[in-house]
């Protein structure tokens, strides 16, 4: 069989960002956004790490980690990269996140011992 390719009629995103430097700290409005986005995928890259790192994400321009309780909270377990695909989407309307050792919400957010790697494949409206 030869392989083809094809023209994709409606791409799934229009938006890769890919950051390499995840700790504690909240990245606000990484897309840029400021009205619909829509959110396919997440990679977490927390190979360096021994334990359990939680992305968590919110739909809100800004955040503060220690304060902000999160809409989403994507765990990826020590040693590993962690796939996370959204087949219909997530709406985000502003795509803020941070990274933590922290399970809990509402108290001090302890960075990861390794500065984590996440990708996200987006779509602006």
């Amino acid at each position: 069989m030869a392989a083809t390719s094809h023209s994709v009629l409606t791409p799934l995103a229009n938006i890769e960002l890919a950051d390499s430097a995840v700790t504690n700290t909240s990245v606000d409005n990484a897309s840029g956004s400021s009205g619909t986005l829509t959110l396919y995928y997440v990679e977490v890259d927390n190979s360096a790490n021994s334990s359990t790192t939680y992305l968590k994400m919110v739909r809100a321009s800004s955040a503060t980690p220690s304060s902000t309780g999160p809409d989403t909270i994507l765990s990826a377990p020590a040693a590993t990269i962690s796939y996370f695909a959204f087949a219909t989407g997530m709406d985000q309307t502003y795509l803020t996140y941070w990274a933590t050792s922290t399970a809990a919400n509402g108290t001090s957010q302890t960075a990861p011992s390794t500065a984590v790697t996440a990708r996200f494949l987006c779509k602006h409206a």
